[in-house]
């Protein structure tokens, strides 16, 4: 995780892992811009912190020098239990010990049962590493008088003794920041020997819990866990949710660099960048509504770069080394159309302050054994950007997303005064928009909505959980898969859920450049936290880490406090609000403002946001009370029991951020866990993955509403696929029926809703959850389904009382006309009902389109189709046919003879081991509902779960997910509908 890449010695990674520094805030010199033929020549003048980057000559010899010790290690476990096993970092103990033959793997069958033992366990990873060579000669026994030497550490997870040739030198208990070490005086010359000596999490936790002088609700254990997760700063889900299990990992997920510097010589060490601009979007006079207007930003005239270049210094760097330096910044755009340069001129010193509550120390944060002024120095810089001259960067299905890099090089001149070198670099992308969380007064409460570049934005997405129990196995590939499979499915946001960790940069990344919205969370969940200094002091030196290692980012929208705590603590009573007040308003809060202040900030989800929020006297109230309201902010929902189906149970808020049903992976994803004799829905192992409490007997209820299973044998292996069929056809309808209410209401002036986050996106292990894309990276019914009703066009359809009614929802940025078709079809698959609209869905609006009235009788589907001209133009555009379930089928039996399935072409195509196949569907005889494919390897298809009418001919394409491990193999393909 957060392996950065360089191509030589001189340009270090760009800082994905910016360390926090608490400033002053000081005004910074304005800026002249000067343009030219080919580029922009920007002139800074910049405050310079302490800074003395310069090299006496353009010896190869005096160039700073980063060393990964990633990679093989070897581990033991404390107390001579166990022989010495090869591992490899990044890593955790369990994969370290998997590989190595000691355990079986940890996802199959029972396992995470058997191996509970490791994490009650201390390890300890060793190895040995030779510092680069800094001076021709030196005599001593140790290389310090050779140069100096930082140790620079980030996803150390989580408690551990940094032990350097027998000396600790760093106590690491939070695996959320990153830790700087002065090592000079340790660094032996030849071979040195680094351990890691990690204490068993659990037992950590549990220790500072009972110390603790009250009781802090955090956790009852149901899932495997440990009650005191909230005493110790690592993922949360580690100590087993409703949907993952509890391994409660040890190992590194991050770096672990050593920066070796010349004692005449400099180095930076990170830099933090933010942008922000002089916007102040306003509807226009003539606005309908604050949801359907676009608003003005003829205000918008500038965009600001501000930020820091941190920079560590030699031992024997002089002030005077300066005069032969020079600092100069260069900002182009990806395709090179333009640049920006800028020169930095000689400013004050300034010294970094801490902050005045939490910290008895004076300095930066994470730096252990010295003050941090004493190893860091500190180059803020400024520039103001003519907002004419820059792209803005848009959400997915409104614009582009045009990046620009953003580099500061450090460069030595030769003796003479020409000659130029580049001594230190370092670049951070960046992008621009104007966004805002907009919670403007309504009659009744306030809006709660995402405003991007004067666009109000429907958020259509998901709740983003850990890719895995275990980091190490999570590729980029991986990554980009999950998020792509996002992107295919028509969402534009995802939410960084607050029970697992702070991503790594290939999800910020891709997110960056495809237009996915980014609802970041701090990594707090479902539990209230201790409030002693140390406790508060970590936290805030975590929080502006992670903000200065991500704001640069202009995917992330918002910062939120935290998962489902408000609610907690306002139950728990006033002393747990004093503690809730005081972790997130006072520490959490402060730290980002100290960091930036121009990503919107939200206490927590649910939340009704803050009473009062003013920046400028630093005065931040929350509006405490009921934290589901629908008038204020954004709401979970949870409702097994009733009908999902019934509209009129919904409720209307103004953004919903979670929202799920639970259903079972395919048995294609299973097999590589399952063992063949557990894979039946009543199987004891299946039922035991399942962490939800009353989980089975909940899905089980809500598919008996609407399909006889009474007619299917749930405890017969032969029965199983047609099972997981109706089960997560269950779960797509009542994803469908929920979500699609949602968006009925954006133009409702009585809700205002803009946004649906279901509860989620992707699964950490194969079990049953509520996932839309399964471990294996399959899609799930609702997958599909999402990608049908998250269309930025779309049609849909509900039963009310007698009579099926149409809305037409459209979040684009042109109006659209529409010939829309409605049809209902009785229990035995016969049209009943139809009827045709003529419909113009008005830009960025949801709005009825018709109905018709159809009384009573054996109704048990409704259908809607739509062909629309957009912008005036003659190109015809089908709509996803929309669909309801109004009545109970007659039957379960899943199997599929009246759609007749053949692959068309096999392979399609042929990359590597991964073969593609091209499939054509007939329903020549009646209409097939919600025809669904399987395949005998983990693949997405082009569309699945569809209805057919009568005569229709479907192709549908297969991709397999590259990953899997029978990816090579010919796929099989199934067929299932009613």
């Amino acid at each position: 995780l957060y392996t950065p890449s360089f191509s030589s010695s001189l340009s270090f990674p760009p800082p994905y892992f910016g360390v926090p520094h608490r400033s002053v805030r000081m005004a910074m010199p304005s800026l002249k811009l000067t343009p030219t033929s080919s580029f922009l020549s920007i002139t800074v003048w910049m405050l310079l912190l302490g800074l003395s980057a310069s090299l006496p000559s353009l010896h190869s010899r005096l160039t700073p020098v980063r060393t990964s010790l990633l990679g093989k290690w070897a581990l033991t476990e404390k107390g001579g239990k166990g022989r010495e096993i090869a591992a490899t970092l990044p890593g955790e103990v369990h994969t370290a010990l998997h590989t190595a033959g000691v355990i079986p793997d940890p996802y199959y069958a029972d396992n995470v049962t058997a191996l509970q033992w490791v994490r009650w366990a201390d390890w300890t990873y060793a190895r040995t590493f030779s510092p680069p060579s800094l001076s021709s000669s030196s005599s001593s026994s140790t290389a310090a008088s050779g140069g100096k030497h930082i140790l620079v550490m980030d996803g150390i997870d989580t408690v551990a003794h940094v032990v350097l040739n027998g000396e600790v030198v760093a106590k690491v208990d939070n695996s959320f920041r990153q830790y700087i070490v002065d090592v000079s005086a340790h660094i032996q010359h030849g071979l040195n020997t680094i351990e890691l000596q990690f204490f068993s999490a659990a037992a950590y936790a549990e220790e500072k819990g009972k110390a603790y002088p009250y009781s802090v609700p955090g956790f009852d254990a149901i899932y495997g866990g440990d009650a005191y997760r909230n005493f110790i700063r690592k993922s949360q889900c580690h100590f087993g949710w409703d949907w993952g299990p509890a391994f409660e990992t040890m190992g590194v997920y991050g770096q672990i660099q050593l920066l070796s510097i010349p004692l005449s010589s400099m180095s930076m060490l990170d830099m933090y960048v933010d942008v922000s601009n002089d916007a102040r979007p306003t509807l226009p006079a003539h606005a309908k509504c604050p949801t359907c207007d676009v608003a003005d930003l003829s205000s918008l005239t500038t965009f600001t770069i501000s930020g820091d270049v941190r920079v560590v210094e030699g031992e024997d760097f002089t002030a005077d080394m300066w005069d032969r330096m020079e600092v100069e910044g260069v900002m182009s755009s990806r395709g090179g159309e333009e640049s920006f340069t800028f020169h930095i001129g000689k400013g004050k010193m300034r010294s970094e302050l801490s902050h005045p509550h939490l910290h008895s120390h004076h300095g930066c944060t994470g730096v252990e054994g010295k003050k941090c002024d004493q190893l860091i120095t500190v180059l803020p810089f400024r520039i103001d950007i003519p907002a004419k001259k820059v792209k803005m960067w848009y959400p997915a299905g409104y614009g582009d997303q045009p990046m620009y890099d953003f580099s500061v090089l450090i460069k030595a001149k030769d003796t003479g005064g020409s000659a130029e070198e580049v001594v230190s670099s370092l670049t951070q992308s960046i992008g621009f928009k104007v966004s805002e969380v907009v919670t403007d007064p309504l009659h009744d409460g306030k809006t709660f909505f995402f405003r991007v570049n004067g666009i109000p934005i429907f958020a259509k997405g998901s709740n983003l959980i850990p890719f895995d129990s275990f980091e190490s196995k999570v590729t980029k590939e991986r990554v980009y898969s999950m998020l792509e499979s996002a992107k295919k499915a028509g969402q534009n946001m995802l939410r960084i859920w607050g029970g697992g960790i702070y991503q790594r940069e290939d999800v910020y990344k891709y997110a960056d450049e495809n237009g996915l919205m980014l609802w970041q969370e701090f990594m707090f969940a479902c539990a209230l936290y201790p409030r002693n200094q140390a406790f508060l002091s970590s936290v805030y030196d975590e929080v502006q880490y992670q903000v200065r290692r991500l704001v640069h980012h202009p995917s992330i929208v918002l910062l939120s406090g935290n998962n489902e705590n408000q609610a907690t603590a306002q139950s728990a009573g006033d002393l747990y609000v004093v503690d809730y007040s005081q972790l997130y308003d006072d520490t959490v809060m402060t730290a980002v403002r100290s960091v930036t202040r121009s990503t919107s900030f939200w206490p927590s989800s649910p939340s009704n946001g803050a009473m009062v929020d003013d920046m400028e006297d630093n005065m931040y109230i929350q509006m405490w009370g009921d934290s589901q309201s629908t008038r204020y902010g954004d709401i979970h929902r949870y409702d097994y029991f009733d009908d999902c189906l019934d509209v009129s149970l919904f409720p209307t808020p103004r953004f919903a951020s979670e929202f799920g049903y639970q259903s079972h992976p395919s048995k294609t994803t299973y097999t590589a866990a399952i063992p063949a004799s557990q894979l039946h829905i009543n199987s004891s192992l299946l039922q035991k993955r399942n962490h939800h409490p009353d989980g089975d007997e909940q899905m089980l209820a809500m598919a008996s509403r609407y399909f006889p299973l009474s007619s299917l044998p749930l405890t017969s292996p032969t029965h199983f696929d047609d099972v997981i069929y109706i089960y997560q056809l269950t779960q797509a309808l009542c994803m469908r029926a929920e979500t699609e209410h949602y968006r009925r209401h954006r133009s409702n002036s009585t809700a205002y809703t803009m946004g649906t986050l279901y509860w989620q996106l992707n699964d950490i292990w194969q079990a049953p959850t509520w996932a839309s894309v399964e471990y294996s990276g399959n899609w799930k019914m609702l997958h599909y389904h999402v990608q049908d009703y998250y269309s930025s066009l779309a049609l849909s359809v509900y039963k009310s009382g007698e009579e099926v009614v149409v809305y037409a929802h459209n979040d684009e940025l042109d109006t659209a006309e529409c010939e829309v078709k409605v049809e209902v079809y009785n229990d035995k698959l016969e049209q009943t009902h139809t009827a045709a609209f003529t419909h113009t869905a008005v830009r960025l609006s949801s709005e009825k389109v018709g109905s018709i009235t159809i009384g009573g009788g054996d109704h048990l589907v409704a259908l809607a189709d739509a062909v629309c001209t957009k912008g005036g133009k003659s190109e015809k555009q089908a709509l996803p046919r929309a669909s309801s379930l109004i009545g109970k089928a007659p039957s379960a039996r899943a199997s599929c003879t009246k759609v007749k399935l053949e692959t068309t072409d096999m392979p399609l195509a042929k990359e590597g081991e991964q073969t593609s196949a091209k499939l054509r569907l007939s329903s020549p005889s009646s209409l097939a509902l919600f025809v669904a494919i399987q395949s005998s390897q983990p693949g997405v298809f082009s569309d699945n779960g569809f209805i057919m009418k009568q005569g229709e001919v479907v192709e549908v394409e297969f991709e397999p997910v590259s990953s899997s491990s029978s990816a090579s193999a010919t796929p099989q393909f199934s067929l299932f509908c009613l």
